[in-house]
């Protein structure tokens, strides 16, 4: 159940990253594993929950890495794209935008823009229920492997309302919670890092959503344009990372552009619960959030602010930047470590996890060692 409000009163503990209306949704990708798992995903969303294909907009320094490799998986994964050579180009397929002028762009028309975590999670929840899946409302506190009289072993899940349930297998997927709940045991732990993510949404007036309606979902890293916000957060490198999304209409009735920063430039990493719940109950760091407002208004030109807000979210990060779907043994299983691509990965993750309990196969092309799970135990951690 979404919560209405969150706050620091509030006994609840356990929040989710998908109470929002608009997350990036896009078959190109740096990681050729990612954009499989994307465009796999993709492919079913017109089963699940329409999403705006409002096109997707990838923009970076020209001739430099980022851009030569999201042109390069994106013709071994035989995408169309669009390639605008150049800011003259970019300006003229999009003239709102304010990006830098040694910047070059590739621009994935078909498939791609963005979704509605809300409304995919209700879906994929109706399709569950279809297949006579039900769905408990309570928060898992405990999963355990028992042993019966006859010595036989199954899975026991305990509930915070005191019910429990046996299981032949249980399959994990309690993203960034896993090792804040007893789920895995009682000594391991998932090799994670968890990441507080900042966004800001600036409310424009429906007039400018029009005016801009051509806008697509947008990803950048480069040096950033002229007269950008120095204050939003960089990289090591110097360079401005950031996702864009393009006017969504908000269930309060208003239109809001939303930017959010790439986790690493912002490396807090949180450890423990009081600290997850903190940050869910806070609106996001204040300071990243004004910076955030400016530079939206610094690269989408000729729209007027009415108000701005921040939000908050966590990253669940895998030391591989890649998911861990993988059996912990015979009869619990796992899949975390969305590492900032859950959203729109999320259904062929689950497909692969669900053939992998039910079944025992691996059901996809991609190589099954690159969604081994790491562990923890105090004193040693897996390889």
């Amino acid at each position: 159940m979404v919560p209405t409000t969150r706050t620091q009163s509030s006994n609840r503990e356990i929040f989710g990253a998908h109470y929002d209306e608009g997350r990036i949704t896009r078959g190109t990708e740096s990681d050729p594993i990612w954009a499989v798992l994307t465009q796999k995903s993709i492919e079913r969303y017109r089963e699940l929950e329409k999403s705006s294909e409002t096109g997707c907009l990838v923009v970076g320094e020209k001739n430099k890495e980022f851009m030569t490799t999201i042109k390069l998986n994106a013709q071994e994964q035989n995408l169309r794209l669009a390639h605008l050579e150049n800011i003259n180009q970019i300006k003229s397929r999009f003239p709102f935008y304010n990006f830098n002028v040694n910047d070059e762009a590739v621009f994935e028309e078909n498939n791609s823009g963005h979704i509605s975590p809300r409304s995919l999670i209700k879906a994929q929840q109706i399709i569950a229920k279809r297949n006579r899946c039900d769905i408990i409302d309570d928060i898992v506190c405990d999963v355990k492997r028992v042993v019966d009289q006859d010595g036989r072993y199954h899975m026991e899940v305990c509930l915070e309302s005191g019910k429990r349930y046996a299981a032949r297998k249980v399959l994990v997927t309690s993203g960034a919670f896993i090792n804040l709940r007893r789920l895995l045991g009682s000594f391991m732990t998932c090799d994670i890092k968890l990441r507080p993510i900042t966004v800001a949404k600036v409310e424009i007036s429906e007039q400018d959503a029009r005016k801009i309606g051509s806008m697509p979902s947008t990803v950048y890293d480069g040096r950033g344009g002229a007269g950008w916000c120095q204050e939003f957060p960089k990289g090591s490198s110097g360079n401005t990372w950031f996702y864009m999304l393009p006017p969504i209409k908000y269930p309060d009735g208003k239109f809001y552009l939303k930017l959010g920063h790439y986790a690493p430039d912002v490396p807090r990493e949180l450890t423990t619960g009081q600290e997850v719940k903190d940050w869910y109950c806070s609106e996001g760091d204040q300071d990243i959030i004004k910076a955030t407002a400016k530079i939206i208004l610094d690269v989408v030109k000729g729209v007027k602010m009415q108000s701005y807000h921040g939000d908050c979210c966590i990253i669940t990060e895998t030391p591989t930047n890649r998911p861990y779907i993988d059996m912990v043994h015979s009869q619990l299983g796992l899949a975390i470590g969305g590492n900032g691509h859950g959203a729109k990965s999320s259904d062929e993750v689950g497909r692969i996890a669900a053939m992998m309990m039910l079944k025992g196969s691996w059901e996809t092309t991609l190589p099954k060692d690159a969604f081994k799970l790491k562990l923890r135990w105090p004193g040693y951690a897996s390889k």
